[in-house]
C-alpha cells in the first residue's frame, strides 16, 4: 500500500498513499516564542509531506503565526488539569474530543513537550497504536514524582525522550546518552531576518549604546537582567538604549519589570512587545544581543554581539561565537560571569566590531527536519508505559476531589479562571 519513494534529500518526503496523523500537544500557539516557531515550521513541513496535522494547546491568546490560525480550534481544557486527576471515564471522554468521529490511520505519530501532556500523549498514542514522542522543550524542568521519572526512563529505553540541548535530558535522567537525546529544535532561529519597514525605528535614537532582547518577559532570568543592565548603565558617560521584543500575559511581571528599570535615569526603554518578524533594521541597529537559545542564535546569525545567559543560574555564558558556543546551559569549564561585565566588554570594543560588522553578511541556515524523519521512521516495539500507574500526591488529591465534590469539574474550570484573574501563572 506504501507507494511512497523516498528522496535523498532532507528537506522532503515524497507523498505517500498512506493516511498519516500527527498529533501536537503544546503550551500555547499564541504570540511568538520559540516553541511557537518550531510547532509552526514542523507542521507546515508535515502537510506538505501528506500528514494531516491537529495540535492542542493549553493556553488562549492572540496567534501571531499565520501557519498556526487555522489550529485555533485545538484549545482543550482538560489539558489544564493533572492528567492523573482524571477517572478512567473522563480520559475516555477527553479522547473523544481529541479524535473526533474518527480514530483509522495508516500511520498515528503523537508529539508532546511537558510531563503531564506526555501522559496524554502516551494514552492517545496507545488507543491509536501509533508512537508518541516526547520531546522536552522547556529551558527548565519541573520536579519529579517517582512515577513520572519510571514513566521518562520508560520512554528513554525506547529511544522516544529527547531535549532541546545535548544537556536537557542528562539533566534528569543521568544515565540518558546526551548526544542520541538531543533534538534540534528545526525552525526556531533559521529564518533570516526581513528588510522591512517598521515605524518604531524613527523613534529609537542613534546616539548612545543600543541593548536588544527578545523573549518572554515571564523568563525566570529576565529580573536579574534588569538588574545588570541598570547597574551596566549607571557607570556610563553616554545613554543606553534598551529595546525589550517581548511580552506577558502576566501584568505584574511587566510591571516589576519596568519598576526596575525606570529607576535609572541613565537608560532609555523601548517597550516593542510581541514583534514577528523582527526587522532586520533593529539587529543593525542594536550594539549588542542579550538573551538564550534561539533568540540568541538569530541575533548571532545576524552579525549582533551576543551574550547568552545560563537558565539554571541567570548569570552569563559568554559571548556567542567567541568565548562560548552555549546558548542555554554553560559547560562545567566555563565560568560564571555576571552579564554586566559581559557588556562592559562588548561596549570597550564596541568601534572594532562595528567595522567588523560591516564586512561581515548574515549567516544563512536551512531548516533541516531530516533527524526528525529519522525519528519518525524508525522501529517502533508498539509498546505503552500503563499511565494510569502515574499518581499524584495525596494532599492534591484530596485538595482537588474536594472541590469538585462542590460542583463537578465546570466548577473546577471556573476557579482555575478566577484563580488566573487574580493571580496568573508564572
Amino acid at each position: 500500500m506504501d507507494s511512497c519513494k523516498k528522496t535523498e534529500s532532507n528537506r522532503q518526503i515524497s507523498v505517500c498513499a498512506e493516511d498519516k496523523l500527527y498529533v501536537f500537544f503544546t503550551p500555547s500557539i499564541a504570540n511568538v516564542g520559540g516553541g511557537q516557531l518550531y510547532v509552526n515550521a514542523k507542521a507546515s513541513w508535515l502537510e506538505k509531506n501528506g500528514w494531516i496535522v491537529k495540535i492542542f494547546y493549553i493556553a488562549k491568546g492572540n496567534i501571531v503565526l499565520d501557519g498556526l490560525k487555522k489550529y485555533e480550534n485545538g484549545y482543550l481544557n482538560a489539558l489544564e488539569f493533572r492528567f492523573s486527576s482524571f477517572s478512567l471515564k473522563e480520559r475516555e471522554s477527553v479522547l473523544e474530543q481529541m479524535l473526533g468521529d474518527r480514530i483509522n490511520y495508516d500511520k498515528i505519530v503523537v508529539e508532546s513537550y511537558s510531563y503531564e501532556t506526555a501522559l496524554w500523549g502516551e494514552l492517545l498514542a496507545r488507543k491509536c497504536k501509533g508512537k508518541h514522542i516526547c520531546y522536552l522543550i522547556n529551558e527548565q524542568h519541573l520536579p519529579m514524582t517517582k512515577s513520572i521519572k519510571s514513566f521518562l526512563n520508560f520512554k528513554l529505553q525506547q529511544n522516544l525522550l529527547f531535549g532541546i540541548t545535548p544537556t536537557n535530558i542528562p539533566s534528569i535522567l543521568p544515565d540518558a546518552n546526551p548526544e542520541t537525546t538531543f533534538l534540534r529544535a528545526e525552525g526556531c532561529s533559521q529564518f533570516s531576518a526581513p528588510d522591512i519597514d517598521d515605524n518604531r525605528m524613527e523613534k529609537l535614537p542613534e546616539d548612545g549604546f543600543t541593548i536588544l532582547s527578545i523573549g518572554r518577559l515571564e523568563k525566570p532570568y529576565m529580573r536579574n537582567l534588569a538588574d545588570e543592565i541598570c547597574f551596566f548603565s549607571s557607570h556610563l558617560e553616554v545613554p543606553v538604549n534598551y529595546v525589550m521584543v517581548g511580552d506577558t500575559p502576566d501584568k505584574d511581571v511587566k510591571d516589576s519589570l519596568m519598576a526596575i528599570l525606570d529607576k535609572e535615569p541613565n537608560l532609555r526603554v523601548f517597550f516593542w512587545g510581541y514583534t514577528f518578524p523582527v526587522p532586520k533594521r533593529l539587529y543593525q541597529r542594536a550594539d549588542v544581543f542579550v538573551g538564550c537559545a534561539g533568540s540568541a542564535h538569530s541575533a548571532y546569525k545576524e552579525r549582533v554581539p551576543s551574550i547568552t545567559i545560563d537558565a539554571n543560574d541567570y548569570q552569563g555564558i559568554g559571548i556567542l561565537g567567541e568565548t562560548t558556543e552555549n546558548r542555554l546551559y554553560r559547560n562545567s569549564k566555563e565560568p560564571c560571569m555576571p552579564v554586566s561585565e559581559l557588556l562592559f566588554n562588548v561596549y570597550n570594543t564596541r568601534v572594532e566590531r562595528r567595522l567588523r560588522r560591516q564586512t561581515l553578511k548574515p549567516i544563512v541556515e536551512e531548516v533541516d527536519f531530516s533527524r526528525h524523519l529519522a525519528i519518525i521512521e524508525a522501529e517502533f516495539d508498539n509498546e505503552y508505559y500503563p499511565v494510569e500507574t502515574v499518581k499524584n500526591k495525596i494532599w492534591f488529591d484530596i485538595l482537588y476531589n474536594s472541590i469538585k465534590l462542590i460542583g463537578g469539574r465546570s466548577f473546577l474550570y471556573k476557579m482555575k479562571s478566577l484563580k488566573q484573574m487574580f493571580f496568573p501563572s508564572r
